[in-house]
């Protein structure tokens, strides 16, 4: 939690010839979450419990800005925050510690206070951590962090700041963190309600070329038989996670071919549920299926 408020909003306060105090302050808005990371980093910090501020703004309507404010009294772990995270050039990540540190908490934490959910009504279009804090240098250190621990990949965009556009990625990040949102922080999260399809579709669907399909109509037809399999795979995290991997890989294959495919409605149910909850397309779904057959006979 304490890494998470670290990459987020949290800092150590550094006064000369004082010890420093580790301190975070959160707009009016989000008064819950503040109370909230109050209740569970005083276990483990001497804190008291944060402080209503009114700050005069002329740039703003009101003309004040409206804030609550946690400082901690000095304390041994302030300390080592102090010398892992700061340097005389000012806030560095310790990537050390971060390699050990970094679980799905600590993402929820740092996305909570510095992440952003960009999102239409039908599907979310990006997430945005504000590193522009960070050196650029640091932040393509993260870049490799997040893909290394959780095979997320992020870029860099023109602000410094870390982007991940992927749709089944972004999907496969809330779900990750999805349990340890609280609750005022909903906001940054997104769900798709599934529909039922009440009628067949004839679409296109473009297939890897790895597949060596001879008679698409029955191959796939056959490979969709375990459409209902893969809906309860993608249903539940401890299944679908250890697929996601393959789910990428299979994105990743650019020569493919393109097929016909009249999809009835109940194939089509099935596959607007995996979406939803996974974000990938019908294709790879399809190619999912393909290999969830292979590995059934294997």
């Amino acid at each position: 939690m304490i890494m998470g408020k670290m990459l987020g909003d949290g800092g150590v306060c550094i006064q000369k010839k004082r010890r420093g105090r580790f301190r975070f302050i959160h707009c009016a808005a989000d008064k819950e979450w503040c109370y909230y990371c109050y209740s569970q980093l005083n276990n483990i910090l001497p804190l008291p419990e944060p402080r209503y501020i009114k700050t005069p703004d002329t740039r703003l309507k009101l003309g004040y800005s409206e804030s609550y404010y946690v400082q901690s009294l000095t304390s041994e772990l302030n300390d080592i925050l102090q010398l892992l995270w700061y340097t005389k050039k000012g806030k560095t990540i310790p990537f050390e510690l971060l390699e050990h540190t970094l679980t799905p908490e600590c993402l929820a934490w740092w996305y909570q206070d510095d992440g952003h959910l960009k999102k239409s009504k039908t599907k979310p279009q990006k997430i945005i951590l504000s590193t522009d804090s960070f050196s650029k240098n640091e932040n393509y250190q993260l870049i490799q962090l997040l893909r290394n621990k959780f095979s997320l990949n992020f870029s860099i965009d023109g602000q410094n700041r870390l982007i991940l556009y992927d749709q089944p990625q972004i999907f496969y990040f809330l779900r990750l963190i999805q349990e340890h949102i609280h609750l005022s922080m909903i906001r940054k999260l997104f769900s798709v309600v599934s529909k039922e399809i009440n009628k067949s579709k004839r679409t296109t669907i473009s297939l890897t070329s790895k597949l060596s399909i001879e008679k698409p109509t029955k191959e796939i037809n056959q490979a969709l038989e375990h459409l209902p399999v893969i809906n309860q795979i993608a249903i539940k995290n401890e299944t679908y996670f250890p697929y996601y991997q393959n789910c990428l890989s299979l994105a990743q294959n650019t020569l493919r071919k393109s097929y016909q495919v009249t999809f009835s409605k109940e194939q089509l149910t099935l596959i607007n549920s995996i979406q939803a909850i996974t974000g990938l397309k019908i294709s790879i779904i399809v190619e999912w299926c393909f290999l969830f057959s292979l590995n059934s006979r294997n």
